[in-house]
C-alpha cells in the first residue's frame, strides 16, 4: 500500500474520531477538533481529497449521529477554504479567517433583513428607551 494512502486514511480515520467525540461545553454548546483535520489534509493532499474526506465524514456522521444539516456547513467551508488556498495561495489560516468573517457577516445580514422582528425590537429599544 502507498504510505500516501495510508497517511490519508489515517487523517480520514483520526478526522472522524474528533467529529464524533467533541468535547462538550455548556448550554449544549461542544467543540470539534475535526476542522483542524480537514485544513491539515487541504495542506497535504489538496482540495479534491479534502473535499471527499469530508464528504465521507459527514456523511457518516450525519447517517449515525443526530441527523443535522449543519453538518454540511462543514462541505461548504472546505469548498471555500480549500479553493481560495489554491487560487490565491497565502496561508490556511488567513482563509479560515475570511471564511469565518464571511460566515458571521452572512448570518447577520440575514438576522437584521430577513427576520424583522429584531429589527423592530432594536428600532423600539433605541427610540423609546
Amino acid at each position: 500500500m502507498n504510505k500516501r494512502f495510508l497517511l490519508y486514511l489515517i487523517f480520514l480515520t483520526i478526522a472522524i474520531i474528533f467529529h464524533v467525540f467533541t468535547i462538550p461545553l455548556i448550554f449544549g454548546v461542544s467543540i470539534s477538533f475535526a476542522p483542524i483535520f480537514y485544513l491539515a489534509i487541504i495542506r497535504l493532499f489538496g482540495l479534491r481529497y479534502a473535499l471527499v474526506a469530508t464528504l465521507i465524514i459527514n456523511g457518516i456522521s450525519y447517517t449515525f449521529q443526530f441527523n443535522e444539516a449543519f453538518y454540511f456547513l462543514n462541505v461548504i467551508e472546505v469548498l471555500v477554504i480549500g479553493s481560495l488556498y489554491k487560487k490565491k495561495g497565502k496561508d490556511l489560516f488567513t482563509w479560515s479567517f475570511v471564511y469565518c468573517f464571511l460566515l458571521i457577516l452572512y448570518f447577520m445580514i440575514y438576522q437584521f433583513l430577513f427576520q424583522w422582528t429584531y429589527l423592530v425590537n432594536l428600532l423600539i429599544l433605541l427610540f423609546f428607551n
